[in-house]
């Protein structure tokens, strides 16, 4: 399980970043926005078997298993003409073979 405050984030500058067509930020508030809490928690079931010559994990790992959407950034859409907040991904599961000689 992860838990951490939220990141901090330098606001963006809405009608510079119009007039510039990309994201402009506002260099003298850097670092005065908090993003929310980020939150995760990560799942990992495996099996391991031990021979005389060779060693094989087969695992299932499920990140983020809550499916929590915690924001990742900011930027300005050109084409939308605002500001947009993206997402860290959702729910990730990994099936893993590992053979070790």
């Amino acid at each position: 399980m992860t838990y951490l405050g939220g990141f901090r984030e330098t606001p963006i500058d809405l009608l510079a970043s119009e007039a510039a067509g990309t994201t402009v930020f506002t260099t003298s508030e850097a670092f005065s926005i908090n993003q929310p809490d980020y939150f995760k928690v990560d799942f990992r079931f495996y099996y391991k078997r031990n021979k005389t010559k060779y060693n094989t994990t087969l695992s299932l790992d499920i990140q983020n298993l809550t499916n929590q959407q915690n924001q990742a950034f900011s930027y300005y859409d050109a084409l939308l003409n605002t500001v947009v907040t993206k997402y860290q991904l959702g729910l990730i599961p990994i099936l893993n073979w590992r053979i070790e000689f």
